[in-house]
Parts: structure tokens; C-alpha cells; sequence
């Protein structure tokens, strides 16, 4: 076995891929079975084996895209000797693929500074009511994390990030 190869290698939902095993040398006359698998078959399902045939070194397969929410990394291995695999990106749609812009929405405050907190969520603050939000983007959530016993203005605030912000970010993470 020399390699394990698909194409594309980012699919969405529903679509295929083609893949390519190819073997160190030509497979003898009666063929080589390879062995095929995948560690998320729901995600993207792969036939079992594929067939090498007699005097050739490659073989291709077609894999099949599941239905995903998220975006999710599949590995498909074939096995013949030695294993090879391939890493497969399967989204629910091609905005989960590349990005994508979605239109305004409103938020509890004005922000007038955020940081981007270790966990991917943001921590925002405003200047007019000294108030704080912390915006989870996957849970399209907020939740106020307002300091009500410290009475001063964020205004113009700076941040780094310290060796232990998991323990200091604890009171913040809801």
C-alpha cells in the first residue's frame, strides 16, 4: 500500500469524493483486495474493500457524505500490508466549508471593546451602562457577566492574556 488519496478533499453533505488507493507495485493477476474504512461512517460512508486490478497499481472508490450540523474531520483508511489514510472535511453546507457573512443581529449592548476569549467565545463591554457580555457565536447566545460591585468605566481597556486565564476567566464563562 503507497498512499490513499480523495478528491476533494471537502465535501458537503450529500456529495461525493473520489479516492484512489495506489500500491507500491502492480497487483498480481489475480488482483489485490484492499481493505476500506471509515472512522465516521455516518459522516462519510466508504464501500468496504476495493479491488486493484491484475497489473495495475491504483484502484478508485466513490465515498458518500452523511448528513452532518457541523463540520467534522473523517478519516478513511485502506489497509493492504501497510495502511494509509485520508483526511476527509464533510460540512452541512459550503458556508460551513469556507465562511460565510450573514446579515446583522441585534445585540444586548453597543459594544465599544471586545476580546476574543481562549474558549471562542467573546467577552464585550459597553461605556454608557458599565455593562459586560460574554457571546458564545456557536450557541448564538449572551450571557451578562456585569460586575455590579466595581463602579468604573471600561472605556479604552487593554488585554493579555496570562499563563493561568482558565482560572481567571472561570467567573466569566457561563
Amino acid at each position: 500500500m503507497s498512499s490513499l488519496a480523495c478528491n476533494p478533499t471537502h465535501v458537503i453533505s450529500a456529495a461525493t469524493t473520489t479516492c484512489t488507493v495506489t500500491l507500491t507495485q502492480p497487483a498480481p493477476t489475480s488482483g489485490s483486495s484492499v481493505a476500506l474504512s471509515s472512522n465516521n461512517s455516518g459522516a462519510l460512508s466508504a464501500p468496504g474493500s476495493v479491488t486493484v486490478p491484475a497489473n495495475s497499481t491504483s484502484a478508485t472508490f466513490t465515498a458518500t457524505a452523511g448528513t452532518v450540523t457541523t463540520a467534522q474531520t473523517v478519516t478513511l483508511t485502506a489497509t493492504l500490508g501497510g495502511i494509509s489514510t485520508e483526511k476527509v472535511i464533510v460540512a452541512s453546507t459550503q458556508a460551513q466549508l469556507v465562511g460565510a457573512w450573514t446579515g446583522p443581529f441585534t445585540w444586548p449592548m453597543v459594544a465599544v471593546h471586545m476580546v476574543l476569549l481562549p474558549t471562542g467565545k467573546i467577552l464585550a463591554w459597553d461605556l454608557v451602562n458599565n455593562a459586560a457580555q460574554v457571546w458564545d457565536p456557536a450557541a448564538e447566545t449572551f450571557t451578562d457577566v456585569t460586575d455590579t460591585a466595581v463602579d468604573f468605566l471600561f472605556f479604552c481597556a487593554g488585554q493579555t492574556a496570562l499563563a493561568n486565564w482558565a482560572t481567571r476567566i472561570s467567573k466569566l464563562t457561563p
